[in-house]
């Protein structure tokens, strides 16, 4: 997707995968449904550009930097904040919080 290629996934829940608008989704093993998918893109380059410009946005979405600072630093957050608050008192979280780096 990234590179502008044509990504191509079977129905197995790829959460990025959107049939037709940025990806060949297959729904069954047959290689035939493949050669069909792919015969009608290719029969229209106007669909085939916009489905390869799809792809390579919605890379940018699950590019590293998006996932830590969009959906890992979240919840790492959301787990450490329930800790802090439950087993340290105010003034024990003050000075854990004076000796933990930034």
């Amino acid at each position: 997707m990234a590179a502008g290629g044509v990504a191509c996934t079977g129905c197995t829940g790829e959460d990025y995968s959107i049939p037709g608008y940025n990806a060949l989704v297959l729904e069954s093993g047959d290689p035939w449904e493949f050669v069909s998918l792919f015969g009608e893109l290719h029969a229209n380059p106007v669909q085939e550009r916009a489905l390869r410009r799809a792809g390579q946005v919605t890379a940018r979405h699950y590019a590293w930097p998006h996932i830590v600072q969009g959906i890992l630093l979240p919840r790492l957050h959301q787990m450490v904040e329930p800790r802090r608050s439950l087993h340290h008192t105010p003034q024990q979280q003050q000075t854990m919080e004076q000796h933990t780096c930034a």
